[in-house]
């Protein structure tokens, strides 16, 4: 299944409303998707911020399967890419109080994994849904 919205932060509850009807038939706490629900938000964000510049004609696709017993996410933007590597520590000194830089750290700490492909404008997080 998949769901593609226009780069403006107004869609951002549609793809929530969508990663929660994909769940909904899940045995889940309510933490637990609320996670993964973040981590998806976070990397659509990043992907309709960072990567497709807020131009609103540019789409961001969200394409979700499940495989086995995991829960697999790919966001794609149409954006140029970004090395992922590149991206400053939040946690280091300089970049504690700045209001933003902390959605790669906060997918990788959710996700079971975070993997980046293409030239940087592709990400996939994987949820293991048997814990």
């Amino acid at each position: 299944m998949e769901i593609v919205i226009h780069s403006d932060t107004k869609f951002l509850s549609e793809v929530e409303a969508f990663i929660s009807f994909c769940l909904s038939e899940e045995d889940m706490n309510d933490e637990f998707k609320n996670n993964i629900i973040v981590s998806i938000i976070e990397a659509v964000t990043n992907a309709i911020i960072h990567g497709n510049k807020l131009i609103y004609s540019r789409k961001v696709k969200v394409k979700v399967k499940f495989i086995a017993h995991k829960f697999v996410v790919e966001v794609q933007d149409e954006g140029n890419g970004f090395n992922y590597k590149n991206v400053p520590n939040p946690l280091c000194d300089e970049r504690l109080l700045e209001p933003n830089g902390r959605g790669l750290f906060i997918m990788n700490k959710l996700a079971e994994s975070v993997v980046h492909t293409g030239n940087g404008n592709t990400v996939k997080l994987t949820f293991n849904l048997k814990k």
